[in-house]
């Protein structure tokens, strides 16, 4: 006699071997026995879902079954559901007497659904202004100590970018359950990552597709091996509660050394090619249409002929505004970047050219010198004196804003001297102001 355990075999065929016993020889005199069975019947079933707007269903959930002396008497692994279209998540158990039993599940898949956005909504909830409850307000606990604060907020940040890889209470959490069976009971599961408190995480895949997009910013044009400001710009007015950035780009051609911003408490990795940084605040930073939010100190190690757009914004980058709601239409200004042929090392432009709310001229010196940097109109009259210093040799930035100057839209000159320690450099260039 065999009987199948609750919840392993479906129905078909079991092969038996028989040992140590007296039996009538099968045909062919095999010692083997083939037996047909019938399953029996499913009595407890239900769904795995995790805990977002669409309850995704996850399969490969093991999920145990215990009685009440809490003995687990079986174990089934969810899957799909071929009365419903194969839909993911589903479970059963057969012959369940009747009883009172606890579920629970356990579940060793992707971790994910982590950024800035999550430790923004720990953050408000700790100052009273964000709802958190039931499983969202548990797995922002990734401390594990039974409080939500900022303390969480920052494990948050510090494993979006990668400088941690695990929290103390773990990579998931999930609602078990005691009930009473009486005949037949359809009970359902669900579970989250660990801090993932907004619940934006799908199954097999990272956060919820994001609309955020580069936007051409012009070129600059750098000499090779020499240390610039690259400024990454709004391209509209927004206010700032968090940033997820995950910036991609070629480590054989440029090298990242640093990463600035008005941003207080911006974190920041940079690795293997990418930088991936992490900010949040409940007090909101505003930000304008053209204005440089975040400043990467970098340069380029090879000689780039035609302009080339350094850095490519990954998947899992999300803003989001003061209430922890995603901007969908956040772009973002970036230049390309060309390297000069001038083998002093000397130059200088301005971008965005043209512009419409503000551009910054970028000049690089070879060697120590006497700067003279004037803006003038197109007759050569000069308007403002921008720089008169001694300067040693590297790049820096004046930022120009129209309002600042007085100037009313028109080309404008931007005219240099340096006076080094072994040549005199002068340079002229134009830039256009429009609305």
């Amino acid at each position: 006699a065999y009987t199948p355990g609750s919840g392993d075999l479906a129905a078909g065929h079991v092969t038996l071997t028989l040992v140590g016993v007296a039996y009538a020889p099968c045909p062919n005199d095999s010692d083997k026995m083939i037996l047909s069975f019938i399953p029996g019947t499913v009595n407890l079933s239900g769904n795995f879902t995790y805990n977002n707007i669409y309850h995704t269903g996850m399969n490969g959930v093991q999920i145990l079954l215990k009685n009440s002396s809490d003995v687990v008497i079986a174990t089934t692994t969810t899957g799909p559901d071929a009365s419903n279209s194969n839909q993911p998540g589903h479970y059963s158990f057969t012959n369940v007497p009747d009883g009172i039993y606890h579920l629970s599940a356990s579940y060793s898949g992707d971790w994910g659904g982590n950024n800035a956005t999550d430790a923004l909504v720990i953050e408000l909830y700790t100052v009273g202004l964000y709802p958190l409850y039931g499983l969202n307000l548990k797995v922002g606990d990734v401390t594990n100590n039974l409080i939500e604060n900022a303390t969480d907020a920052l494990w948050v940040k510090f494993r979006t970018i990668g400088m941690i890889n695990s929290y103390p209470a773990g990579d998931w959490m999930m609602i078990d359950t005691t009930f009473t069976l009486a005949g037949v009971a359809n009970i359902n599961l669900m579970g989250m990552c660990e801090g993932d408190v907004n619940g934006s995480y799908i199954p097999t895949d990272t956060k919820e597709a994001t609309f955020l997009s580069v936007k051409d910013d012009g070129i600059i044009s750098i000499p090779e091996n020499m240390e610039f400001d690259y400024p990454v710009r709004s391209n509209i007015v927004a206010d700032l509660g968090a940033m997820t950035l995950f910036l991609g780009y070629d480590a054989d051609k440029f090298e990242v050394e640093n990463a600035s911003t008005p941003m207080e408490g911006l974190k920041y990795v940079i690795r293997d090619g990418e930088i991936r940084l992490a900010w949040s605040n409940v007090t909101p930073i505003s930000v304008h249409e053209n204005d440089p939010f975040i400043t990467l100190r970098m340069k380029v190690k090879t000689t780039l002929n035609t302009p080339v757009q350094v850095f490519d914004v990954k998947s899992g980058s999300e803003f989001a505004n003061e209430k922890a709601v995603r901007y969908d239409d956040f772009k973002l200004n970036m230049a390309s970047i060309k390297t000069i042929g001038n083998s002093t090392g000397f130059s200088i432009c301005n971008y965005p050219n043209p512009f419409s709310i503000s551009t910054e001229i970028v000049y690089t010196l070879p060697e120590e010198g006497h700067v003279n940097l004037v803006l003038t109109n197109l007759l050569g009259e000069d308007l403002h004196t921008l720089v008169n210093t001694s300067q040693s040799a590297g790049s820096y930035t004046i930022k120009i804003n129209p309002a600042d100057f007085n100037m009313v839209p028109g080309v404008y000159i931007y005219k240099i001297k340096v006076e080094g320690t072994n040549s005199t450099f002068v340079r002229f260039n134009k830039m256009i102001f429009t609305r």
